[in-house]
């Protein structure tokens, strides 16, 4: 028996240097492979180092241990730790009650908006860190806070965190240390708008066991984009094909989706934004999946996925979140826009119209989202608004629905320059 042990242990050991040696000589031949198949782990020197370089921020990570909730908040070279104890147990339960008010109701919505502040951002402001110089803040969010709208949280005085600071967010620690994509964009922006409203009237059903319709306000956001920015292609309806786009993406420096998009909670890489039905001989689907997103030449600053739940995924190993939007930064996307849940369509092309009008205008990306967001909440005090809001199903929304949806995810840093086409 000892010696069957002995050479059972042997062999594994013989297997692990061979595994060893294999994984060598891929990354060796593919570096690109290694940073997303093996990320680094950031050093602290490394983190407070970033912190540094980006004063007005403040950085946010969330721990979620199995009973206690840990946030490491660094800025300008200094990390405080505080803990949560306990808080943990009925964390989750909090969350969800507070993402079906946000859906559903329109009074019980900013107490629940309070209670999730108390326990998570309190804090923070008890310490003055949403204070005192700093102008945003990047959340890195881990298990059952992956959900949490954080803009949407509110303190004790009724003011919510996009009121106060510019909101991002970041997949994991090590995304914000991964080195920028060395592509360049030889064309501005490319619009995909609407892609199954090919006649404009009828559902059309996928491959994926779905029925996704046309979106009417999704073609006038794709054309009202395509102005602000004064430059760039449209890929509007039946044009909007799979096939197409993988052909003309890693061309361009600003990527806009105004589509229906589906997450697959069991395999994360396998969610993707639907497209225009391809012809009976192609090998596509119409589905461009995350896990095709990750392969894709990419040489775009910025994608905006102007669809339904696109910034949702599954939790991997407590470092972030899997999904389209981790899909775009992997292919060297370094700033993704989108959204946690089913958004309503004309607050959408609102919200995107002024989005791009403040980045045309030079504004960092999470201070354009900010104040595109900030128009949509003024816009929602107005009596056309509240009209429109109080009829049919719409009436049971809360305010928050409307806007809190959408998320920048990674580099809110001004776009560069654009190409001139």
């Amino acid at each position: 028996f000892e010696r069957q042990v002995a050479d059972m242990k042997a062999k594994k050991e013989k297997a692990e240097r061979d595994l060893s040696l294999l994984q060598a000589s891929i990354y060796a031949a593919n570096p690109e492979f290694k940073r997303l198949a093996k990320p680094d782990r950031p050093s602290a020197e490394k983190l407070l180092a970033l912190s540094k370089s980006q004063p007005r921020t403040l950085f946010v990570e969330f721990c979620a241990a199995p009973d206690n909730l840990a946030i490491f908040a660094i800025r300008n070279g200094q990390l405080n730790t505080i803990y949560q104890p306990d808080k943990l147990k009925d964390l989750r339960d909090k969350v969800i009650k507070y993402r079906s008010t946000i859906l559903s109701s329109q009074t019980s919505e900013p107490e629940r908006a309070k209670e999730l502040y108390a326990v998570l951002l309190a804090p923070l402001d008890q310490q003055g860190l949403l204070g005192n110089g700093t102008e945003d803040v990047v959340f890195i969010a881990d298990g059952p806070l992956l959900d949490v709208p954080f803009d949407a949280l509110m303190n004790s005085n009724g003011k919510r965190l996009i009121e106060r600071l510019a909101v991002s967010n970041a997949v994991s620690l090590s995304v914000l240390l991964w080195p920028e994509n060395d592509r360049k964009p030889t064309e501005s922006l490319l619009v995909i708008a609407d892609p199954r409203g090919a006649g404009g009237e009828t559902i059309v059903s996928t491959s994926r066991g779905g029925a996704y319709g046309p979106l009417p306000a999704a073609r006038d956001e794709g054309k009202e984009v395509l102005a602000k920015v004064g430059a760039g292609k449209a890929l509007i309806g039946p044009d909007a094909t799979e096939s197409i786009i993988k052909s003309e993406i890693g061309k361009y420096a600003i990527l806009h989706f105004a589509s229906h998009g589906i997450v697959n909670s069991r395999q994360a890489m396998h969610s993707a934004i639907i497209l225009a039905p391809e012809k009976p001989e192609s090998k596509e689907d119409g589905c461009l999946e995350a896990e095709e997103i990750v392969g894709l030449p990419l040489s775009a600053q910025l994608a905006v996925l102007s669809a339904c739940e696109t910034a949702r995924g599954v939790q991997s190993g407590g470092e972030g979140l899997l999904g389209l939007a981790w899909a775009f930064r992997a292919a060297g996307c370094p700033a993704v826009v989108a959204s946690q849940w089913q958004v309503d369509d004309d607050a959408t092309r609102r919200i995107m119209v002024a989005f791009y009008e403040g980045l045309k205008s030079g504004q960092r990306k999470d201070d354009a989202l900010r104040s595109a967001i900030l128009k949509e909440i003024a816009y929602g005090k107005t009596d056309e608004a509240k009209k429109q809001r109080n009829s049919g199903k719409a009436g049971s929304r809360s305010d928050a629905y409307y806007w809190a949806a959408f998320q920048l995810i990674g580099d809110a840093s001004p776009l560069k320059p654009l190409p001139k086409n």
